[in-house]
């Protein structure tokens, strides 16, 4: 925990505002509490992303203060759910730590890894986020990466994912409703254009900026690597390959490894969907593009 703080400090520096913990299950950390005492005293906004299976009053009310958003995680609806979680009763365990979340007055809403066995669930979702008193509804399409690997078959293809934004767009253009809708989808030509505006930062003179105006957001992965914008990104393009260092590290990146982190966006950018109007899941196909080419066992640049 001291390297991480010791980590945060330094990219607190550099521009960096929230941290968003998630898991495994953030409430089965022993350290949790001493965690997020020690990123908010840094400045740092907490999210925290959880099943909720596991929380209680107690647990909850160690960190409630500190929290600016917890996000559960349901998998469809209760059979589902339940199947997924492979327990019976787990979505109605869901269902009572979301309730703990409300009563403890944390703003909070549903985040759902959404399927192509339950995308027909998300319009139930959109009814409980309401009922629940939600504030958001997040639908993030499967990510064929890491664990995603071994389910390809249940990753949404292309007509899946114009049907979802069909379906997000539906959801969320109730003007009555408190319920925002956001899907992790956006159309291959915005991406163009976005990917082109950070491309141009990573030139000359990115030594000159802070690491969060060159690469937002920031992931630190199970090894205590820090890799720019997705879960899932190849190590050769980590920022740093541990937590010990990371002002050193920072500095060399910028000097050394811009250019790799700009050859990977031109060639996630080349593979882009002809269509404008295609839906993408940016960060899904960054992490992909990133092992594209990649001999198995290649050593990992320094």
């Amino acid at each position: 925990m001291d390297a991480l703080l010791g980590a945060l400090a330094v990219l607190g520096d550099e521009g960096f505002g929230v941290v968003s913990l998630s898991g495994g299950e953030p409430f089965l950390y022993r350290g949790l509490r001493s965690l997020v005492d020690g990123v908010t005293a840094l400045g740092y906004s907490v999210n925290v992303v959880t099943n909720a299976t596991v929380l209680t009053a107690r647990r909850l009310s160690e960190v409630a203060h500190h929290l600016a958003f917890v996000a559960v995680s349901l998998d469809g609806v209760r059979d589902r759910h339940d199947l997924i979680r492979g327990r019976q009763g787990a979505f109605d365990d869901a269902l009572r730590g979301l309730q703990l979340v409300r009563e403890a007055g944390v703003p909070f809403g549903l985040t759902c890894c959404v399927t192509a066995d339950n995308l027909v669930d998300v319009p139930e979702l959109y009814g409980i986020a309401v009922d629940s008193g939600a504030r958001l509804l997040n639908l993030r399409p499967l990510a064929l990466v890491g664990r995603g690997n071994d389910l390809g078959d249940a990753g949404l293809n292309p007509a899946d994912l114009a049907r979802l934004v069909l379906v997000a767009d539906l959801l969320g253009g109730d003007p009555d409703s408190e319920v925002g809708v956001r899907v992790d989808l956006a159309p291959a030509g915005a991406l163009r254009e976005q990917a082109g505006a950070a491309h141009a930062l990573l030139r000359d003179g990115a030594d000159m900026l802070r690491l969060s105006d060159l690469v937002n957001p920031l992931i630190v992965d199970e090894q205590g690597r820090l890799l720019p914008f997705a879960y899932g990104v190849h190590p050769r393009f980590a920022i740093t390959q541990g937590l010990e260092r990371v002002a050193d590290d920072v500095a060399a990146w910028k000097t050394n490894g811009v250019a790799r982190l700009r050859d990977l966006l031109e060639r996630a950018v080349d593979a882009l969907p002809d269509a404008a109007e295609a839906p993408v899941d940016w960060f899904d196909h960054l992490a992909r593009t990133s092992h594209a080419g990649v001999a198995v066992g290649a050593p990992v640049p320094r």
